[in-house]
């Protein structure tokens, strides 16, 4: 079965974040996405710019607006760099495509440590490798 990017990518990197032993959830779009951090919010959100139904930086907005405390890793294959694109809502970048999945897990716990010792999550009873 072929699959577009955006659809294995959906697919797959739950699946890789379950192997590392991190606690994973996916969303297939922005909308949905926001749904589910309404209802659990997250420790971490990973959150591809290129999505339907709600953009990255429109579902980002709103998470740092409604949920401050969620640690943020925007991810998309149309930059060069993994710079944060300039006014982006996100504490790491990683530019699929140039960067490999070793530095996405880097990134995650550099992420999460970082916010922890910011004292900027929430206490919401979800451990610290759940997505």
């Amino acid at each position: 079965m072929a699959l577009n990017g955006y659809a294995t990518a959906f697919a797959v990197k739950p699946l890789l974040l379950a192997a590392a032993g991190y606690q994973a959830t996916a969303a297939q779009n922005g909308l949905e996405a926001l749904q589910c951090i309404q209802k659990q919010a997250p420790t971490l959100l990973m959150c591809d710019l290129e999505m339907p139904r709600m953009s990255g930086p429109e579902l980002l907005q709103i998470v740092r607006r409604q949920f401050p405390g969620i640690a943020v890793i925007a991810m998309s294959g149309s930059y060069a760099d993994d710079t944060v694109p300039e006014g982006l809502m996100a504490d790491a970048f990683y530019c699929k495509g140039t960067q490999r999945p070793t530095d996405l897990f880097r990134m995650i716990a550099d992420v999460i440590r970082t916010s922890d010792s910011r004292g900027q999550l929430h206490s919401t009873g979800v451990s610290d490798k759940h997505f």
